[in-house]
């Protein structure tokens, strides 16, 4: 049975679906963006909604993968999102709390 990290991260990577999806929505939401250096209220928001379209296709691949007892103990929703605050670490820490 392959590791659940590795299941989440290639399904998610491999999902022509799930990445248009994603290009989709950024390209909805890119014009937000400034290069001003403080961060708008509305920047917290969109990132918000960003990580629900991760936590939602991770919930689908866990329970497709057999792995719905995870999703009770703050797996998914404990995760604060695949994509880091600006200036945080990307390492792989960070894809496992």
């Amino acid at each position: 049975m392959p590791d659940v990290l590795d299941l989440v991260s290639s399904a998610l990577m491999e999902d022509a679906a799930f990445n248009n999806e994603l290009e989709a929505w950024c390209r909805a939401h890119c014009g937000v963006f400034s290069e001003a250096e403080e961060h708008k209220l509305e920047y917290t928001e969109l990132h918000e909604t960003f990580c629900q379209l991760f936590e939602k296709k991770i919930t689908a691949i866990l329970e497709g993968g057999g792995h719905s007892g995870m999703l009770g103990n703050g797996c998914v929703s404990g995760v604060s999102c695949f994509v880091p605050p600006h200036g945080a670490s990307t390492g792989a820490r960070n894809l496992t709390r």
